[in-house]
């Protein structure tokens, strides 16, 4: 037995029960907290999808609103100024 194993022998043998157990519940109680913020991170996510593609119906709808628009009016092509909400400003930003 080389001298690194012996320490960690007699560190070991120093170590309770008690202590064991209470080493064992404190990493249980970090790796909920860890799964609890991977969720919270991961729900997150999802809403911004749904939110970006709603986004994305919704710009999808108005450029097919300005095609029908264009074709009524006669001209070949048609550019259309509309004011979202900022809230959807950034993903449509992203989309087109």
């Amino acid at each position: 037995m080389n001298q690194d194993q012996q320490k960690s022998a007699l560190l070991f043998s120093k170590v309770s029960h008690h202590q064991c157990i209470s080493m064992v519940c404190l990493q249980e109680e970090q790796s909920n907290v860890h799964m609890a913020r991977f969720r919270k991170a991961q729900h997150e996510l999802e809403e911004a999808e749904e939110r970006a593609d709603v986004a994305e119906s919704l710009a999808n709808k108005m450029r097919a609103k300005s095609r029908e628009v264009g074709s009524k009016v006669g001209t070949t092509k048609v550019v259309t100024f509309c004011k979202l909400p900022l809230v959807l400003e950034p993903v449509l930003s992203r989309i087109l």
